[in-house]
């Protein structure tokens, strides 16, 4: 019986399920108990059976209302009549708790029948009286008034009215262990599952109206594209093509698939394919059994819906499982690229698909020739647009999108604390040169940087030097970091460059490395030093399991320290408490393999083992920071670490530590400064021991 009122939603529900209803309401014996069944069977007649006279006639005793004594049919539900429903005035009703629901029902069928009016009088009758599931449902079918008339802000209100009302009714649950919590019931779960439904319906339509459906289509694919659902993205362009091919929406609509076809060439971006895959697979069998009990009672809307819905499902599930990956999605971008090119060779996107075509070669198939290829190309395609006179080609912005399509004025701002922070374009955003002052210049950046770190790949410090010249002067954020004197990307690029390596990876630690692996290495450190560490830890996650060939200790030494420096550093910009923690995991191995210990940068990397766990206010994971900087002195008292380890530990166990333990840290530095007195941390640890005593 709980699943009644869900095939009755759906449009599943068959004369047996009628049936058993009714045999349920014959053998009530009351009519309070009666009357949750007529409802149902009343509904059946509304929604399968297309009869809202029968289903009127039903419910109207229930409002006080007795217009025929006729017993509840049990035989086929005659044809849906074409007269306009009849039902007495309002004033003649009486609504109250236990009929409000009949009363709700006997409105969407005046609904569907066009009587507005009535229709809105009987929902705000019920939603002024009552604050139960009636109320929601009250407003639920406000909001179908709403979204029939056309006028869907009203209707989206109405929605989110009904689910505003909805969450006060959650009901309360004891859990063991965790307290009390507020939960919906599976009823109610099915309410908000429903009326989310149709907000999300009512929201597009009024987006539709106010700023054009082509900017909607848009708008949904770049939201599917930045949540990382590539295919559906993908498929979403495609579509925006389709239905509006002349549109400055279309032309952004076929760069943003070649640039997808980028993504699938890289196997990390693998992960959720065949999970979209499954989900939509999975709504096929449901779909069609609502689309044959639509035909089968003949409901014109209902089998034009759920075609539609069968037909958009079966044009994604085609193109999903047809669509290139790995080297033949780059291999097919680089052809659509070249059409795209071909179409008009100054138009908009151009550089920009160039440039992402260029950066997959580089850092997925770490191909350097290719990938520098297209970067100079992309080079050449901004000289080009920024020394010509002519006019250039553009397309004209619909009016109703003009202001909602907008890019940020700029691409960074400063928050209250004064932090430079980014800012990011949102779905819907029309972003290319025609619309925004800064497009060429941070697509010139952008190419420099890479192209300045290809120099440094072959020690070519000087032509490096000139494209981070190049990347500074074009990009704003940096300039103004720099006028400021905060750190930022080109002071660290070039204060590498004079040291002659990157962020982590000394010249030392490179000499294991050689050809494709060094480049690998580097592009990782390269990740580091700009500060795109999810990428960096990344890169070297799929080193250490052996994506990139097989590595001796040397090697996974020197992996081991850059990924988890990289996760720790991570960790601290994203605030993901899984990557400090897996930093750990991968760092604590120089704690239990002995051939990770006796490797060049195992003092390093311990060292940054113990900060992982140090830098948390956690007293435990100090505790085990003390630990690690102790080992450090014990076995790696020549290490440029071990005046560092002496020094941390001290200052944790003095700070973390009892009588004794602050004791034990005093005369340890006492005892560090005897023994280097003109050391590089010796006024360091004068001023820590001045200050320790004069507290005692």
């Amino acid at each position: 019986m709980k699943e009644f009122p869900i095939r009755l939603e759906n449009g599943t529900a068959t004369q047996q399920d009628l049936i058993f209803c009714q045999n349920l309401w014959n053998l009530a014996s009351s009519e309070v108990e009666k009357r949750p069944f007529l409802l149902l069977i009343a509904q059946y007649q509304r929604k399968v059976a297309q009869n809202p006279a029968l289903c009127i006639e039903m419910l109207l005793p229930t409002v006080g209302v007795y217009v025929s004594n006729l017993p509840v049919s049990k035989s086929k539900s005659p044809k849906k009549q074409k007269q306009s429903l009849k039902v007495p005035p309002l004033e003649d009703w009486t609504i109250d708790s236990g009929n409000a629901l009949c009363a709700i029902e006997i409105a969407n069928c005046l609904l569907d029948d066009g009587q507005i009016e009535i229709a809105l009088q009987i929902i705000d009758e019920v939603g002024q009286k009552f604050s139960d599931e009636s109320r929601v449902l009250a407003a639920e079918t406000g909001g179908d008034l709403y979204q029939q008339m056309k006028i869907y802000d009203r209707s989206v209100e109405f929605y989110t009215f009904a689910l505003k009302v909805l969450e006060t009714l959650k009901k309360t649950e004891y859990e063991l262990g965790k307290g009390e919590r507020k939960i919906f019931s599976e009823e109610q779960m099915f309410l908000k599952n429903r009326i989310e439904d149709k907000r999300r319906k009512a929201q597009k339509f009024f987006e539709a109206d106010r700023y054009g459906p082509d900017w909607v289509a848009y708008r949904d694919a770049q939201e599917m594209d930045f949540a990382e659902d590539f295919l559906t993205a993908y498929w979403l362009y495609g579509k925006v093509i389709e239905k509006y091919p002349e549109s400055i929406y279309a032309e952004a609509s076929r760069c943003y698939r070649i640039v997808l076809l980028t993504k699938f060439a890289d196997i990390d971006n693998f992960k959720n394919f065949s999970e979209v895959i499954k989900t939509k697979q999975e709504k096929l069998p449901e779909l069609r059994q609502k689309l044959f009990f639509a035909q089968k009672s003949k409901r014109e809307e209902d089998i034009q819906k759920y075609q539609a819905e069968i037909e958009n499902i079966t044009s994604f599930l085609t193109l999903a499982t047809t669509l290139p990956t790995g080297i033949k999605a780059i291999e097919q971008a680089e052809i659509e690229a070249e059409k795209f090119i071909v179409a008009d060779e100054t138009g908009l996107y151009r550089g920009e698909v160039m440039l992402e075509i260029g950066l997959c070669y580089l850092t997925v198939f770490f191909e350097i020739d290719v990938g520098e290829e297209w970067l100079n190309r992309t080079q050449n395609w901004l000289k080009k647009i920024q020394d010509t006179t002519e006019m250039l080609n553009t397309f004209p912005i619909p009016t109703l999108s003009a202001d909602i399509s907008k890019p940020p004025e700029k691409t960074f701002h400063r928050d209250m604390w004064g932090n430079l922070l980014d800012i990011e374009p949102k779905a819907g955003d029309l972003v290319n040169r025609q619309t925004c002052k800064w497009y060429i210049n941070h697509l010139m950046a952008n190419t420099q940087v890479f192209l300045g770190f290809l120099d440094f790949v072959r020690d070519d410090i000087s032509s490096a030097m000139e494209h981070f010249e190049l990347m500074k002067v074009c990009d704003i954020k940096i300039s103004e970091s720099l006028q400021k004197k905060e750190s930022n990307m080109y002071d660290r690029l070039s204060d590498y460059c004079k040291k002659g390596h990157l962020r982590r990876a000394t010249k030392e630690d490179l000499k294991s490395f050689k050809a494709r692996q060094r480049f690998i290495i580097l592009l990782a450190d390269f990740y580091a030093t700009i500060e795109v560490f999810d990428k960096a830890w990344k890169i070297t996650e799929n080193f250490l399991k052996g994506k990139y060939g097989k590595y001796n200790k040397n090697q996974e030494a020197y992996l081991r320290f850059a990924c988890a420096w990289a996760l720790w550093a991570d960790s601290v910009v994203s605030n993901r408490n899984e990557h400090r923690k897996y930093a750990q995991e991968i760092l604590c191995k120089f704690l239990t393999d002995k051939n990770l210990q006796i490797q060049p940068i195992a003092s390093r990397a311990l060292f940054s083992c113990a900060n992982v766990f140090r830098y948390t206010n956690n007293p435990e994971n100090m505790r085990k920071a003390i630990s690690i900087f102790h080992f450090i002195e014990k076995n790696y008292p020549k290490s440029e670490q071990y005046d560092q380890a002496i020094y941390a530990r001290c200052t944790e166990l003095y700070f973390l530590g009892n009588e004794a333990e602050k004791l034990l840290a005093i005369h340890d530095l006492e005892k560090f400064l005897e023994n280097k007195p003109n050391g590089p941390y010796a006024d360091v640890v004068k001023q820590r021991l001045e200050k320790w005593r004069n507290k005692k």
